[in-house]
């Protein structure tokens, strides 16, 4: 996203989700956590949308439409507000 932070690790976690398709994620992530008050400057060849909001409101879209997130984002969303 084109920002600089000195990042922490801050958890692990392993998680398994079936797709449509029959397709299935089954991985072992790795979370870090920086602080930054840089503008995101993403690379176009990588970024088709984004969009900067609160943390609350990110929150209440979670709660209102999970399956609009990845799986991924629905697990690590709650445990990386709680280090914020």
């Amino acid at each position: 996203m084109g920002v600089a932070s000195e990042l922490a690790p801050a958890f692990t976690f392993a998680y398994r989700a079936e797709l449509e398709n029959a397709l299935v994620e089954h991985e072992l992530d790795h979370v870090f956590i920086g602080h930054s008050d840089a503008v995101p400057q993403p690379d176009p060849n990588e970024v088709s949308e984004w969009k900067y909001i609160s943390t609350e409101e990110l929150a209440s879209q979670l709660a209102n439409s999970p399956m609009d997130f990845t799986a991924w984002f629905r697990i690590v969303f709650p445990r990386v507000r709680e280090s914020i």
